[in-house]
């Protein structure tokens, strides 16, 4: 049996680009984006945030099956530091994507049309 396995850090980085992709074009063009543009990008960082909860869910899905596997040989490979850095991803993803949620609700005015 073959596996192929891709590091977790890559979903992470894809995120954490694309936050900061948000935040600095939202911070660019706080001037000229209107209510509407907001809500439709709000709902578009919601959605891309969504797609990358659900790949690392998977990633992390493939991981556990993974270890299954090498379980079963008597080889052990969980250990806390891999349940802390996937804990520790997870607690980024959601408060740092709510706080990019903040960002774009704080720094364009509500009654701008």
């Amino acid at each position: 049996m073959t596996f192929r396995i891709r590091p977790k850090a890559t979903t992470f980085e894809f995120w954490l680009g694309a936050s900061f992709a948000v935040v600095v074009a939202v911070h660019a063009a706080r001037e000229s984006i209107t209510r509407e543009l907001r809500l439709a990008l709000t709902c578009l960082y919601l959605f891309f945030v969504l797609s990358t909860l659900v790949k690392t869910w998977a990633d992390m899905h493939t991981m556990a099956m993974y270890e299954a596997y090498l379980t079963e040989d008597n080889i052990d490979v969980r250990s806390l530091p891999n349940i802390l850095v996937m804990v520790t991803r997870v607690t980024i993803y959601l408060l740092g994507s709510a706080t990019v949620v903040w960002y774009i609700r704080r720094e364009i005015p509500e009654d701008r049309q």
